[in-house]
């Protein structure tokens, strides 16, 4: 184990100091008188870069509780600058500044309030319809269980009448069935009897 490692090691370490140091060529750069280009020629060559301006209101710190920040603006490169590849003169467009909307009303603001007030109308109509409609089922609901009673009343009633018809037919055949005493025969009392009772 030790033989091998003095094979790894040795020559590792000859050839740390073997290396050689080589000077480093210095490139040599002569000055160019500059010229100055007028601004039509460097927009033609080069394009500015593009910044925002966002105004920021209080906050506080995400990554510290601690730490509160005051109003201030923040500038955002928006597209750095570039060469212009374009042949002919450049386009250059001016800076949009953002808009802080709680200070300024867009007109998107008007016709979302429009839109709400619409939508607060129709909530009212569809809850004042819902309303309605409940009160109406609760009538028809109640119309519905009476007309259920009255039903089951007229059930009754109906067997009521079959059953009286029944029995009126039966007492009529007993009547029928039964030999019938004439008027004119005598009820014979005995003077005896009712005393006697008595």
């Amino acid at each position: 184990m030790k033989p091998t490692i003095l094979f790894v090691i040795l020559p590792l370490l000859s050839a740390c100091s073997l290396g050689r140091k080589t000077p480093n060529p210095s490139v040599g750069i002569k000055p160019v008188p500059m010229s100055a280009l007028s601004k039509s020629d460097t927009e033609s060559l080069r394009s500015a870069e593009k910044l925002k301006a966002y105004p920021l209101g209080r906050y506080i710190d995400p990554n510290n509780s601690r730490i509160m920040h005051e109003a201030h603006t923040l500038y955002r490169v928006e597209s750095p600058s570039y060469w212009n590849l374009r042949p002919g003169p450049a386009v250059s467009l001016p800076l949009v500044r953002g808009r802080d909307s709680a200070k300024v009303t867009s007109p998107e603001a008007a016709e979302l309030l429009v839109e709400l007030n619409r939508q607060k109308q129709t909530t009212a109509a569809v809850i004042q319809s819902s309303q309605t409609v409940s009160k109406s089922l609760g009538e028809i609901s109640a119309q519905l269980e009476q007309s259920k009673r009255q039903t089951e009343q007229n059930a009754r009633l109906e067997q009521d009448l079959v059953f009286t018809k029944e029995r009126l037919s039966r007492l009529e055949a007993e009547l029928q069935s039964q030999p019938t005493r004439g008027l004119s025969e005598p009820v014979s009392l005995k003077s005896g009897t009712l005393s006697s009772d008595w």
